[in-house]
Parts: C-alpha cells; sequence; structure tokens
C-alpha cells in the first residue's frame, strides 16, 4: 500500500501555480542561457591563425584542365 499513497499525480493542479519541477526548470533555463550567452560573447574574441596563403607555381593538369573547363549551356525548352 505504501508504492499508491506517495504518488504525485493526484496533486491539484491550477495554472497559476508553480510547482517545484516549474521553478526547477527555470532555474536550469536560466542558468543555461547566462554559460552559452557568455562563451557566445567571448568566442568571437579569440584570436584565430592566420590562413597560409601559397603560391601555386606548378598545377597538375588534371585540375588546370578541370578549372578551365567550361560548362556546356543547357540546351533551352
Amino acid at each position: 500500500m505504501s508504492i499508491f499513497a506517495n504518488n504525485t499525480w493526484n496533486e491539484p493542479f491550477l495554472p497559476w501555480v508553480q510547482s517545484a519541477n516549474d521553478r526547477r526548470f527555470l532555474r536550469i533555463l536560466l542558468i543555461s542561457v547566462v554559460v552559452f550567452s557568455i562563451f557566445g560573447s567571448i568566442i568571437p574574441f579569440l584570436p584565430t591563425p592566420e590562413p597560409v596563403k601559397r603560391d601555386l607555381k606548378t598545377v597538375s593538369p588534371r585540375l588546370a584542365e578541370l578549372i578551365m573547363e567550361k560548362r556546356k549551356q543547357p540546351p533551352p525548352p
């Protein structure tokens, strides 16, 4: 009988009453929004490495052919 005596689904529910679950959810939501806002505002200011620009003096013939190849225009309908 002790299993059925400790049920929580028979508690009266009114939409304007905050339960413990609602308070817990709002607290977790607030903490996560604050944490992710802090990370989101810090990340853009972190230094990033400059991209390495390599001078391509030799290009393989296959790559050159692919670059120079023009696409065929589809026939008009």
